[in-house]
C-alpha cells in the first residue's frame, strides 16, 4: 500500500493545535471550514501565480484534469469521499495556484500587494507544511512546468528558495539542494521538506571548526594515548584490591534504563559538535581522540515544534514502500528529550553551536524540547539506537571516560587560545631545527 494524504493518526489527534491550519486551508480536509478556506485571498493569489506563469488558466487546468485518476490515488478514500472528480480537481487547482502565488509573493517580498501582514504570512507559511493541509506534489509540478520549458523560468528557483528558508530551522540548505529533492517526486510539500532535512550536506561550514585547532586536538590525543593505556592497566590492578569501587550515581542509572543528559555526558569527557543533518548524527570514542557526539543545529521555537510534530506524525503514516521510511524525526525528538533536562543542558548545547541564541530563555527552550518528548513514545525501530549504545558503552568504560576527560582538559586548559597554538608550533619548529643542528654537528658532511 502506498503512502497517501490522510488525517493525523488517531494517537496524535489530541494534539490538534499542531495539525490544524490557522490562516489558510489547502486540500480537501479543511476546505469545508469557511474561516480557513478564505476564497477571496486564494483567488487573488491564484490570479497572481497564473499571471507570473505566463500561461492561461484554461491551459493549466487542462493539464491538471488530465491527471485526475493519478491525483485521486494520492488521497485516502475517506478524505475525498464527499467530492466528485471535478470538485476535487477544481479544489486542488485553486489551492495549488494560491500556494504558489503566496510562495512567489513571499520570496519576492510582494505580500503587501495582497494586504498580508507579517503575522499572517508567518501563519500561512506554517499552514503549508501541516500534514492534514496538503495536495499532491504532482499538481505543483504541472503548474510550475517542472519537466517542460513552458512558463516562467523563475518559478522553480523561487519555490526552492522558499523550501530552503523553511528548512533552515533544522540545518543550512540552499535552493540547489532542494532542487535535487524535487526531482525525486515527493508525495507533497511536507514530504519534500522531510527529504531536504535528511540530506547529508558536506558543504555546511561550522564556524567553531578550524583545521589548526583540529590538528592540535589530535596531537593532544596522541600524547595522552600512553597515559590512557596506563590508566586502563592501573584500573585493572585496582579492581583486584578494591572491588567495592563504584561508578558515579548518574552512570549507575544507565543500568536502570535511563540515559545521561548533556551535563552528565560532559562529565564523562564527551563534547558536542554540529553535524550536517539528522542522517549524520553520530558518536565517536577511542583512545586516540576525544569522545564526540555530533548533533544537527536546531532553532527551537514554536514554529520548529509544530514542524517537528507534523514530520513525526507523517512518519507514522509512511508505508513500507516509501524510499525513506526510517522514523528519523520520531527518533530525533526522543534523543533530544533524553539529552535535555533543564536550562543547563541548553546552555551547553548553545556553547557547542548546536542551539542558537534566541529571544526566549534557556528554560523555555528546555520546556519546549521536553514538551515534545512527553508526547512521543520511542519508536519501535529507533534510528539512533546504535548511537545510544555507543554512548552507554563509553560511559561504562572507566578508562575511556578518564582518557576523554584528560584530553578535553589538556585541550581546554592549554589550547583554547590561538596564541598558545602558535606557541606550540613555534616550539616544535625550534626543537626540529635544534635536532637538525645537533645531528650535523655530530655527523658533519665530508
Amino acid at each position: 500500500m502506498r503512502t497517501v494524504i490522510q488525517r493525523v493518526p488517531e494517537i496524535m489527534r489530541q494534539l490538534g493545535v499542531y495539525f490544524k491550519p490557522r490562516e489558510l486551508s489547502i486540500g480537501p480536509i479543511y476546505a469545508t471550514d469557511p474561516n480557513l478556506f478564505n476564497e477571496e485571498l486564494k483567488i487573488k493569489l491564484a490570479a497572481h501565480f497564473i499571471k507570473r506563469s505566463g500561461r492561461t488558466k484554461d491551459n493549466l487546468l487542462r493539464e491538471i484534469k488530465e491527471k485526475t485518476d493519478e491525483i485521486k490515488k494520492y488521497f485516502h478514500e475517506e478524505v475525498i469521499v464527499s467530492y466528485t472528480d471535478l470538485e476535487l480537481i477544481i479544489l486542488v487547482f485553486l489551492d495549488g495556484c494560491a500556494m504558489l502565488g503566496f510562495i512567489d509573493a513571499y520570496v519576492n517580498q510582494k505580500l503587501n500587494m495582497f494586504e498580508i501582514s507579517n503575522d499572517q504570512a508567518a501563519l500561512i507559511q506554517q499552514d503549508l507544511f501541516l500534514l492534514e493541509n496538503q495536495i499532491p506534489f504532482i499538481v505543483l509540478e504541472k503548474l510550475m512546468g517542472f519537466e517542460t520549458e513552458l512558463g516562467n523560468v523563475d518559478l522553480v528557483p523561487d519555490f526552492c528558495r522558499f523550501i530552503a528558508l523553511m528548512g533552515n530551522n533544522l540545518g543550512e540548505f540552499t535552493k540547489f539542494l532542494v532542487l535535487d529533492s524535487v526531482h525525486k517526486h515527493p508525495l507533497h510539500i511536507l514530504d519534500l521538506l522531510r527529504e531536504v532535512l535528511l540530506l547529508d550536506n558536506p558543504n555546511v561550514f561550522h564556524q567553531n571548526e578550524c583545521i589548526p585547532t583540529n590538528l592540535i586536538r589530535r596531537l593532544c590525543s596522541l600524547l595522552c594515548h600512553c597515559a590512557c593505556r596506563a590508566v586502563a592497566f592501573i584500573s585493572r590492578i585496582l579492581k583486584r584490591f578494591n572491588k567495592s569501587e563504584s561508578l558515579p550515581q548518574y552512570w549507575s542509572m544507565i543500568t536502570q534504563y535511563s540515559f545521561p543528559n548533556v551535563q552528565e555526558l560532559k562529565k564523562a569527557g564527551i563534547e558536542f559538535k554540529p553535524s550536517d543533518s539528522l542522517t549524520t548524527i553520530s558518536f565517536r570514542s577511542s583512545f586516540f581522540t576525544t569522545a564526540q557526539l555530533k548533533l544537527p543545529r536546531l532553532v527551537v521555537d514554536n514554529l520548529t515544534v509544530k514542524m517537528l510534530f507534523n514530520l513525526a506524525a507523517y512518519e507514522m503514516c509512511l508505508s513500507e514502500f516509501h524510499p525513506n521510511q526510517k522514523p528519523w524525526f520520531m527518533s530525533y525528538i526522543n534523543l533530544l528529550d533524553l539529552l535535555v533536562d533543564d536550562e543547563h543542558d541548553v546552555k551547553d548545547l548553545k556553547a557547542a553551536d548546536i542551539l542558537p541564541k534566541l529571544h526566549i530563555s534557556d528554560a523555555e527552550v528546555a520546556n519546549l524540547i521536553n514538551g515534545m518528548g512527553s508526547e512521543f513514545l520511542p519508536p519501535d525501530k529507533d534510528t539512533y539506537a546504535h548511537v545510544k549504545k555507543k554512548i552507554e558503552k563509553h560511559c561504562r568504560s572507566r578508562s575511556r571516560r578518564r582518557c576523554a576527560l584528560w584530553i578535553a582538559q589538556v585541550y581546554n586548559t592549554h589550547f583554547r587560545s590561538p596564541w598558545t597554538i602558535l606557541a606550540l608550533f613555534a616550539a616544535m619548529v625550534v626543537l626540529a631545527l635544534t635536532f637538525v643542528q645537533t645531528w650535523y654537528s655530530v655527523n658533519p658532511k665530508n
